[in-house]
């Protein structure tokens, strides 16, 4: 019992280092973007949704380039202080930290002191995901996962199947070859989230923010734990398994998920049953090698095993799934949802394989038919080479956004939209318009539009136009053309909304050469 209770104390604990949100969103800016001020302010905030991980943020003028800042943290807020104040001119902000789930996000804000600039410039931002760096962790990663599993599965074989030589002659060069591959992907993911120029390994700086981010933190663990499933006694190497099965519990898309008590222990179930049946390929072929009948009860055996697992594991799949995915046509629409989509034709492909095995080469063994041994060598060296490839493909899905965390993104920003401004729903007919003002207050803001049709799905209309008026005021209708910009929303910036009072928007939004759809709306901007 002693290894279960270490695997339930190390699951405790690791779920308390686990943050609650996905992908971090900045809600609020101070100044706010593209704001005047008349003074130099004191210090700028980034406030988000959740804790991040610093890795740089700088002040910077449009003419003097970078201002020397002292960088506070204080809970969900990073906190810029120039050291001198700063003289009349523009100025931007621009950052790049790490979310929970260790994927770097990236922009900027503006803001003026003094008057505003005859023109807002915006800064050119790094802020690229897929770059070589993301390449190299996911391939690392790959090998890590194929190490990691081989050796956990190994363990896990021999505790319930057959204890053997060729399985230790199996465990310890994975788990010593995985704990190396931890420790590369730590430094790797230190270049995925600087997006580093300078890639030689004795830069102590990627190593720090490698080692300082949650990826990091759960590859420590996994290299702990694969270092104790090389040792001798079974209770030391089952504690080791353990570690490495709960430290997919520290960091990822999946560990990040809401609900937790959903994700969590589904994840944990779900690397577990992968670990044993992908793990237990290669002692079976060993297991193959041996003459006798003897070999037929450790087949029988592991199907049993495999037979009660599968299900188990389909089902705990299909729950990360839907957690990541949410919606139905972002699983063809996302980056995201085509890679899942190979993976599973790729698990797929794997089950066939395992039911031929159960159905058709198991009976074969018992029969002692011609040529059974080398169809079911051929048969588990196909398993392992699809369990690769599905590796593999995780490796890269794990460096992906999931619609979950674009979805989380889009409810933060409208939330931090009503926090600091207006948001409205408006239907006309068939259609529907998402209208949000931001700060709603008297001067500058900013009005974004996105149209979507009766499924809430994004309709990309060939122009979009408004109409601003304040009959209170005496302000006839204003007449403005806004620009697209990503994801659907059409965007305008400038000063029109310059009087407090109750402002009629007009939306004509023209969805294609026959067809326009008008929307009317009211907001208070105080």
């Amino acid at each position: 019992m002693y290894p279960l209770r270490a695997f339930l104390v190390l699951v405790l604990v690791l779920l308390g280092t686990v943050q609650a949100c996905a992908h971090a969103v900045l809600l609020e800016t101070v100044p706010p973007d593209r704001a005047v001020v008349a003074t130099s302010p004191d210090m700028m905030i980034l406030r988000f949704n959740e804790t991040v991980q610093p890795i740089a943020v700088e002040l910077q003028g449009n003419t003097t380039g970078r201002i020397a800042a002292d960088l506070v943290v204080v809970d969900h807020e990073i906190h810029l202080v120039p050291r001198a104040p700063l003289a009349a001119g523009s100025y931007f902000v621009s950052y790049r930290v790490a979310s929970a789930d260790s994927h770097p996000v990236a922009g900027s804000f503006l803001f003026a002191v003094g008057a505003a600039p005859a023109e807002w410039t915006v800064p050119a931002l790094n802020i690229a995901t897929y770059t070589g760096w993301t390449w190299a962790a996911a391939i690392n990663r790959a090998f890590f996962l194929a190490a990691a599993f081989m050796a956990v599965g190994g363990l896990l074989f021999a505790f319930v199947v057959r204890r053997a030589q060729p399985v230790e002659r199996v465990v310890v060069p994975a788990a010593q070859f995985g704990a190396v591959s931890a420790i590369i992907g730590i430094y790797l993911q230190g270049g995925v989230l600087m997006d580093a120029a300078d890639a030689v390994p004795w830069n102590m700086e990627i190593w720090r923010i490698g080692l300082s981010s949650t990826r990091g933190a759960a590859l420590i663990a996994a290299a702990c734990g694969l270092f104790l499933c090389t040792a001798r006694r079974v209770r030391f190497s089952l504690v080791g398994a353990a570690i490495v099965i709960a430290s997919f519990a520290v960091s990822g898309h999946a560990a990040t998920a809401m609900p937790h008590w959903i994700a969590i222990p589904t994840l944990l179930l779900h690397v577990g049953a992968v670990a044993f049946w992908l793990g237990s390929l290669a002692p079976l072929l060993f297991v193959l090698r041996e003459a006798g009948t003897g070999r037929h009860g450790v087949f029988r055996r592991f199907s049993d095993f495999g037979t009660a697992i599968v299900p188990q594991l389909i089902l705990a799949g299909i729950i990360l799934a839907v957690l990541q995915i949410q919606r139905a046509d972002a699983f063809f629409n996302s980056a995201y949802g085509l890679i899942l989509a190979l993976k599973l034709a790729l698990v797929g492909l794997l089950l066939v394989i395992a039911i031929c095995n159960r159905w058709i080469l198991m009976p074969e063994m018992a029969e002692n038919i011609a040529g059974h041994t080398g169809r079911f060598r051929r048969a588990i060296q196909g398993e392992l080479a699809l369990g690769f490839a599905i590796l593999v493909v995780t490796a890269f899905l794990s460096q992906t956004v999931p619609p979950r965390s674009t979805l989380e993104h889009e409810v933060a920003a409208i939330d931090a939209a009503r926090d600091t401004g207006q948001t409205v729903l408006v239907v006309a007919h068939d259609r529907k318009a998402v209208v949000a003002v931001t700060p709603a207050r008297p001067g500058r803001n900013t009005i974004r539009v996105r149209i979507l049709d009766n499924d809430d799905g994004v309709i990309d209309p060939m122009d979009v136009a408004v109409d601003l008026f304040n009959t209170d005021a005496g302000i006839e209708p204003l007449q403005r053309r806004l620009e697209g910009v990503a994801d659907g929303y059409f965007e305008l910036t400038g000063p029109e909304l310059a009087v407090a009072g109750r402002w009629t928007i007009r939306i004509d939004a023209l969805i294609n050469d026959f067809e326009k759809a008008i929307f009317e709306t009211e907001i208070l901007v105080k």
